[in-house]
């Protein structure tokens, strides 16, 4: 990992001060239903919030409405251009391959971030990390400090939330419908080994319940039905 960013006193708290900007996005994508708990700003000048957004795939049903993503269209669309190059992207948490590529096609000259990919990992989102590749060439920091532990408590949080039960019971059950019973269960399976809730083997739907109510979930919107 690289830490190539400025580290005077002076970035540092600009750095902290926009990492816990998105980390407040990222409670506000699962506050609102909008989305998973990530959040993203785009800055440039060193102060100019250009964007500041969160993870939208749930809302607008499009899985690849990741925070960085997000944050990227919107401010192409607000500069009216397609490159990015005098712009920072603060993230609340370590970007996927898909938003890491993004930020690099985007011309974005630097990133920094604040959760590391495990710790979302430890609630059975995706670790699955784009730094680390070669082919970039932005500068990379990972916050730490005091911004590093907020941004790791939007995941500690959420685990410990009925939110967790509701948006995956939901997700499981659109995973039946469409893959059945086999594969709904090796991903169940799989996501309660992985995300140390030992509450989940009972909370979470079993195959048999699934079975006798698929038609409840035909739908793409939340699971609350705000957004439908």
């Amino acid at each position: 990992m690289e830490e190539d960013a400025a580290t005077t006193p002076n970035a540092n708290d600009r750095d902290s001060k926009f990492i816990i900007k998105s980390v407040k996005e990222a409670y506000e994508a699962v506050e609102s239903g909008d989305g998973y708990p990530y959040g993203a700003l785009i800055v440039r000048n060193d102060h100019e919030v250009v964007v500041s957004t969160h993870n939208m795939v749930l809302r607008n049903k499009d899985p690849t409405a990741h925070a960085e993503i997000t944050a990227i269209r919107e401010a192409c669309q607000t500069l009216d251009r397609i490159s990015l190059a005098d712009c920072e992207l603060y993230a609340s948490c370590e970007p996927c391959p898909m938003c890491f590529g993004a930020i690099h096609f985007s011309d974005i000259k630097r990133m920094v971030y604040g959760a590391s990919a495990e710790v979302a990992g430890s609630i059975g989102f995706s670790n699955y990390i784009g730094t680390g590749t070669d082919f970039h060439r932005f500068e990379i920091k990972k916050i730490d400090g005091i911004a590093a532990e907020i941004a790791e408590e939007v995941f500690e949080k959420t685990k410990q939330s009925d939110w967790i039960i509701t948006i995956w019971s939901y997700q499981f059950k659109c995973d039946w419908i469409i893959t059945g019973v086999d594969a709904f269960s090796k991903r169940r399976q799989s996501f309660i080994e992985r995300s140390n809730v030992a509450s989940l083997n009972s909370e979470l739907p079993s195959a048999s319940s699934v079975a006798m109510e698929p038609s409840t979930f035909s739908g793409w919107g939340s699971p609350d039905g705000k957004l439908d």
